[in-house]
C-alpha cells in the first residue's frame, strides 16, 4: 500500500454488492474450480445453512478495489459456446449500461466467474471490464467449517 488510506479504501466482503458477495460464495463451493476446504464443507451442508455460514466466514476479509482489467490480458476464459453460457442473457447485457453489471471475478490473470458479463463486454467491443481479484481465496484454507 502506498499510503494508510489506501488500506481503509479495501472493501471488506460485507461491503461488496451483494452479487458479488453471492458469486464469491458460489465459486468457492464450485465442485470444479471451488476451494477444497469449502466445497468439501458445501458438499455436506444444505445451501441455506452453506450460504449463512459463508457469509459470517469472509464477512471480515478485505479486498482491493475493483478496477478495470484488460480483457484479453485474463486467462483461461470459458469459450463462448460452453454448454451452461446462455446467449439470450450474453445479448441483454451487452445491451446493458455496462457500468451497472457487477465485477467479474478474478485470480490474479485468471478469469475465475463472470462468464456472461465478460462475453457481453467482448461482444460489444469493449476491451476492458470491471473486476474484483479474489487473490488466493480459492487456495487459502477457511478457519471454521465444520
Amino acid at each position: 500500500f502506498d499510503t494508510a488510506w489506501d488500506l481503509l479504501k479495501m472493501p471488506q466482503f460485507s461491503q461488496l454488492p451483494k452479487t458479488t458477495q453471492d458469486d464469491i460464495i458460489y465459486i468457492l463451493g464450485d465442485e470444479n474450480v471451488g476451494n477444497p476446504s469449502v466445497r468439501e464443507f458445501r458438499e455436506k451442508t444444505d445451501y441455506e445453512s452453506y450460504e449463512e455460514i459463508m457469509r459470517q466466514r469472509l464477512s471480515n476479509i478485505n479486498f482491493k478495489d475493483p478496477f478495470h482489467v484488460l480483457i484479453n490480458n485474463l486467462k483461461n476464459q470459458r469459450p463462448k459456446d460452453h454448454h451452461w453460457m446462455d446467449d439470450d442473457l450474453v445479448e441483454e447485457y451487452a445491451r446493458m449500461n455496462m457500468d451497472d453489471v457487477p465485477p467479474i471475478l478474478i485470480s490474479g490473470n485468471n478469469f475465475v466467474d463472470g462468464g456472461h458479463r465478460l462475453h457481453s463486454h467482448k461482444r460489444a467491443g469493449k476491451p476492458t471490464i470491471f473486476a474484483l481479484d479474489i487473490e488466493d481465496l480459492l487456495e487459502r484454507p477457511l478457519e471454521g467449517l465444520k
